[in-house]
């Protein structure tokens, strides 16, 4: 009996053969331009034609520089990324979610997924980053990362027109590989991987989707060997992602609004009385579903509670279809008469310095010997006399048109790519003055500003859907830690920490909690493109005269290599100059309050004194009173005295 055939299988299937003939149409373009960029500009039937010619299939590549400056300029420097909240309630959270988005950046090696993206959009057209959760990472726990998607890999719905695609139906992402490379990427799926089979007629991806011919240089597809064993079988390995929705309701209670699942709300519906309404507004949720096929057998497939898809284009010269132009394929002309150009120099060159000889049959001797000394400086050549003598024939001049034409077209490449000389350090025609040349220097980078503002929107879009997977994916306690790219600091934030319990152990409170709250992403215009660093170190001194800016700022922006030291220096330095601060303080202070001590010390010394005097002025008063008060004594005693005197006289008057 015929095994039954899955249907989601069956279906990634179809849309792939759906989906292939507008991708092939992209590949066949972006496969030209690679190899022009990587200096394969010349086809083997060329090449013989030259070679039988005596012409050198010479490159003379105006192609690669101009896309390695580009590349340099839109990627000099890492996204400034901002998180706004949607309610007043989580500002103080958008800041620790801004450290979510720079911990996944680094965890993801971001800087080079970046430049790999934007390299492949500058050359074929479009490049894709790739979000998702790697489960294998942090010990089993899972991290939220940033990958990469090459661009040959991935197809998009041929009717989407958005340049994000967030208008396909479907997205499938489709590999080659050998049964032993998937059991490499899928260890706990190798049981179901042995039993998977290539499916017959299904196109696979980058690995071996067009055959080579005579015309493809070797930076095509890699054609694999026949099967020998299992292990080598090649198995097509397809990610689809379908946009779908999912039915939600608000449940509108007394004082609160609650989200409920379709699941959720019929459970209570059941908990409440039949006769009790509570008013819902039905409502549909986006949602990403993943299915993994992995020849004819069902690999995997689970929801992402995301609003868009996880795979987010970068695209060049967008034409209103799936696919974009790359740079390349507006140079292609103009460098291909270069390369002609100069192999026809070459080969005047070389044949004006070795030129042709006519020698009369007889005038030489030797004809071998003849053509080795004749091209020697200086020779001496015999010939034979009443002969004629060897004549040289020099070739044409060529028109000093042809040179002319070729400066030409170096500058119609510069100007179709909108990259000049002095974007790149020449001093050609450079203005005379500093301020003319910064300003020149502007107004050449308006067109690869306009290209950043592409690049800008698809990394906002990117790090929505990562901020998304976060809030889903971190529901644990998690230290999350970013180590500077010198090592010298170390930042690190704790998430989903637990703070209140109920009674029965369960979190009902967490701080940094990340699920909570609605964000959106912006991306600071201009961060990724390079700066004028002395322009910018000037601006910033005039600041600081002015006093806007501190001098931390002003070297922060300088590129000296000890300038973390000289910072620290500076910090320890203010430290001190702080401490000796505030030690003279409490010394002013001191010397304060000892004045104030010492003058109530003699406040003091003169109230002891005046005890003192007080002391003295009782003890005299005291020896007056006693000195009065025998005075009064011997007063009284006169007194008597005088009186019994009197008494006496007068009673011997009487008698």
């Amino acid at each position: 009996m015929a095994e039954k055939k899955n249907k989601n299988v069956e279906l990634s299937q179809q849309l792939l053969l759906d989906y292939t003939a507008e991708h092939l149409n992209w590949r066949k373009q972006a496969k030209m331009n690679r190899d022009y960029t990587l200096n394969a500009q010349w086809t083997a039937d060329e090449q013989a034609v030259l070679d039988e010619r005596g012409q050198a299939a010479l490159v003379i590549n105006r192609i690669f520089p101009v896309v390695d400056q580009k590349l340099a300029m839109m990627t000099a420097r890492k996204p400034g990324i901002r998180v706004l909240a949607r309610g007043d309630e989580d500002v103080k959270q958008s800041k620790v979610m801004q450290y979510v988005l720079d911990y996944i950046w680094y965890i993801s090696d971001g800087d080079v997924i970046y430049k790999m993206v934007v390299n492949d959009s500058l050359v074929t057209g479009v490049g894709y980053f790739y979000a998702y959760i790697d489960t294998y990472a942090d010990k089993g726990l899972g991290e939220v990362k940033i990958g990469y998607a090459h661009g040959e890999d991935v197809f998009i719905d041929p009717n989407s027109r958005d340049p994000l695609h967030r208008d396909a139906q479907h997205i499938l992402v489709v590999k080659n590989l050998s049964r032993a490379q998937a059991k490499n990427i899928y260890p706990d799926k190798a049981r179901l991987l042995d039993n998977a089979h290539g499916a017959e007629g299904v196109i696979g991806g980058a690995s071996n989707n067009l055959q080579k011919n005579e015309n493809q240089s070797i930076f095509g597809d890699s054609v694999y060997p026949q099967a020998a064993d299992d292990d080598t079988e090649i198995i097509s390995i397809i990610e689809r992602y379908t946009k779908a929705y999912d039915v939600y309701y608000r449940v509108i209670m007394e004082d609160t609004e609650e989200i409920m699942s379709q699941e959720e709300y019929n459970d209570f519906k059941k908990s409440i009385p039949d006769d009790v309404e509570v008013p819902a507004l039905k409502f549909y949720k986006p949602v990403v579903r993943v299915f993994c096929s992995a020849g004819d057998k069902e690999l995997y497939s689970y929801t992402l509670n995301i609003t868009d898809y996880p795979i987010i284009p970068v695209s060049n010269v967008i034409t209103g279809m799936p696919y974009s132009m790359g740079e390349p394929a507006f140079l292609m002309g103009q460098q291909d008469m270069i390369n002609k150009f100069y192999s026809l120099m070459i080969s005047h060159a070389t044949t004006s310095t070795n030129p042709r000889v006519f020698v009369e049959r007889g005038s030489v001797e030797d004809i071998d010997e003849f053509r080795s000394v004749y091209s020697q400086p200086g020779a001496i050549l015999e010939y034979n006399q009443g002969t004629q003598i060897p004549q040289t024939a020099q070739p044409l001049p060529l028109p000093g048109a042809l040179y002319s034409m070729t400066a030409d077209l170096k500058n119609e490449i510069e100007y179709t790519a909108g990259i000049f000389p002095l974007q790149q350090g020449s001093s050609m025609g450079a203005p005379q003055t500093y301020s003319a040349t910064l300003a020149i220097e502007e107004f050449g980078n308006r067109r690869v500003n306009l290209k950043l503002r592409g690049v800008e929107r698809s990394l906002g879009q990117l790090f929505t859907i990562v901020l998304q997977m976060a809030q889903n994916h971190y529901q644990i306690q998690k230290v999350m830690r970013i180590i500077s790219d010198d090592g010298q600091s170390v930042q690190a934030q704790t998430v989903n920490q637990p703070v209140r319990f109920t009674e029965d152990g369960a979190v009902l409170e967490r701080f940094n909690d990340l699920s909570i709250g609605e964000y959106d992403v912006i991306i600071a215009a201009g961060s990724t493109a390079p700066s004028n660093r002395w322009a910018e170190m000037e601006e910033y001194l005039k600041m600081y005269q002015a006093g806007i800016v501190d001098d931390i700022a002003v070297l922060n922006k300088s590129e000296f290599p000890d300038k973390d030291d000289i910072i620290q220096r500076k910090a320890m330095l203010s430290q001190a100059t702080q401490q000796i601060q505030q030690l003279n303080k409490a010394l002013e202070a001191s010397i304060k309050q000892i004045d104030q001590l010492r003058k109530k010390n003699q406040n003091l010394e003169m109230d002891v004194e005046l005890e003192r005097f007080k002391g003295n002025l009782d003890a005299i008063l005291a020896k007056t009173k006693a000195d009065a008060a025998a005075a009064t004594r011997n007063v009284e005693q006169v007194m008597k005295y005088a009186v019994k005197k009197k008494q006496s006289q007068d009673t011997s008057g009487q008698g």
